[in-house]
């Protein structure tokens, strides 16, 4: 299915109700899947819900329409945590440096050990932005996005995308 989705439009039960508007997108990064959107209903106390892609019916002119099977209340809440993999106390401890060390293993979905860490860059706040990746030797490093990032563990950093995802990337040297 071919849907035009963007930021704002409306989205409507099957019913017509108005249930918000589109906020965000959700992308799986192991794959680069859309699997939801992120619904935004009210102004100051906001209600955000996640819809899963499946279950959209169409795409009209003024709004998204969920299909008949899809019952609004029980739409799950959106909760921020759920969707990022780092709180911010571990964002805090990356700011000073003290979670992730140069030589931890960073690990693909496959249970493949993709290299280990030679650098860690964080943004102007603090937060994780990108890993620099040591591939081994005679090879380039690899620039990886935090986003990628699913767990950091005490035995390494688990990555949400295959080895094969870390291929492509730009590499530095």
């Amino acid at each position: 299915m071919q849907l035009e989705l963007r930021e704002g439009r409306h989205v409507q039960s099957a019913g017509g109700q108005d249930l918000g508007r589109v906020r965000e997108f959700v992308v799986k990064p192991s794959t680069r899947e859309f699997t939801h959107v992120l619904l935004e209903k009210g102004v100051f106390f906001t209600d955000d819900r996640v819809v899963p892609i499946e279950t959209i019916d169409r795409v009209e002119e003024d709004a998204i329409v969920l299909n008949e099977t899809v019952d609004p209340g029980t739409l799950p809440r959106f909760v921020r945590e759920h969707y990022t993999p780092i709180d911010e106390e571990t964002c805090e401890k990356l700011a000073r440096n003290e979670v992730i060390d140069t030589r931890t293993p960073v690990i693909s979905t496959d249970g493949e050990k993709v290299g280990s860490v030679s650098e860690v860059l964080v943004n102007d706040d603090g937060q994780l932005s990108h890993l620099v990746v040591d591939l081994g030797f005679l090879s380039d490093d690899k620039v990886l996005p935090a986003h990628w990032v699913e767990k950091i563990e005490s035995d390494g950093i688990r990555l949400a995308v295959s080895n094969t995802a870390v291929e492509p990337l730009e590499t530095i040297t």
